[in-house]
């Protein structure tokens, strides 16, 4: 129980475990505490997070990432080729649409890396927290 949220929280729920050269885990939270901005319902069901539960919401006024820690990070809308950075999660979203960002651009380097294919769509996001 955390007193300060009035919300019920278990970090880490390992469900299985099957060891080998590439270890496979599956593990989840809950969180009963509810946002001004609801996450979606993950996999697990309301509350439930896991590792692999991350979602953009696209309004027509902003975009809301929903990270797998059930955290709400707004952004602003983004037109093709545009990115945004939350400041308060160190973390970067840049819509496709164009096939080279600015070369003094931080992400410059990463943005290439990807299929010209993601590039070129604006149907496309790209989600980082590191350049």
């Amino acid at each position: 129980m955390n007193p300060l949220l009035g919300a019920k929280v278990q970090p880490g729920e390992t469900d299985f475990a099957l060891p080998g050269p590439l270890p496979f885990v599956l593990s989840r939270t809950y969180s009963s505490y509810r946002t001004k901005t609801p996450a979606p319902v993950g996999i697990f069901g309301p509350g439930w997070k896991a590792p692999f539960d991350i979602r953009l919401q696209i309004r027509d006024n902003e975009l809301i990432l929903n990270d797998n820690g059930g955290r709400s990070i707004h952004f602003e809308h983004l037109f093709p080729g545009e990115d945004g950075f939350s400041r308060s999660e160190l973390f970067w979203l840049v819509r496709g649409g164009v096939a080279k960002l600015n070369e003094s651009h931080r992400l410059a380097p990463l943005w290439q890396a990807l299929p010209e294919e993601l590039r070129m769509s604006p149907h496309i996001y790209l989600a980082t927290n590191s350049p």
